[in-house]
């Protein structure tokens, strides 16, 4: 290595020689690594779908009222009350769709403990969920892969068909207080 300075302006520079140059290169380059396999990726996209109207509404999105409940009726954990239906329908779908099941996406205010949504209102109720459920009283497990919620699969026939849910508050961790009860899901359809 030769060391050159530049009296002009007073920098001082430094060559080196091409196998210095090369010694670097090499102990700058990543280790090789083995690769252990292949995962292959297949889908589908279709061009149309079905129309979906979400509880009563002309639209696939909705506003769902519980009613007013007593903290009584949530004094143990695990108890539920307030049970309200809300339906998804089909409707117009593409020729060949057998099947359509509700997929509620993570949103990050599910309890993955208890499988419901968290209560995100001011002023809010302490200790109190909300668990979405099928209409035989098993609870859509939310914040789970897709196939591993528990959602059962609503049937298409002619191009419609409809899906039922029960929404309910939860007692999470103790006895519910009194307060505001607000949460929300966002939810995408798979096609059979």
């Amino acid at each position: 290595m030769r060391f050159i300075r530049d009296g002009v302006r007073g920098h001082a520079w430094f060559m080196l020689s091409l196998p210095a140059l090369l010694a670097a290169a090499m102990l700058a380059s990543p280790s090789a690594h083995a690769s252990d396999g292949t995962i292959t990726i297949t889908g589908q996209v279709t061009a149309n779908t079905c129309t979906i109207n979400a509880g009563g509404t002309s639209s696939a999105n909705a506003t769902l009222v519980l009613p007013t409940v007593s903290t009584a009726a949530l004094s143990t954990v695990g108890s539920k009350a307030g049970a309200t239906p809300l339906t998804i329908s089909f409707s117009g779908c593409s020729t060949g769709l057998t099947g359509a099941t509700v997929y509620f996406e993570a949103s990050g205010i599910e309890d993955f403990t208890s499988g419901c949504l968290s209560n995100t209102a001011t002023a809010s109720a302490s200790n109190v969920e909300a668990c979405v459920m099928n209409l035989d009283g098993s609870s859509a497990v939310l914040g789970k892969p897709s196939g591993s919620q528990g959602v059962t699969t609503a049937t298409l026939t002619s191009g419609a068909g409809s899906q039922t849910f029960l929404v309910a508050y939860y007692a999470a961790n103790a006895a519910a207080t009194a307060g505001a009860f607000s949460s929300q899901v966002t939810y995408s359809v798979i096609y059979q």
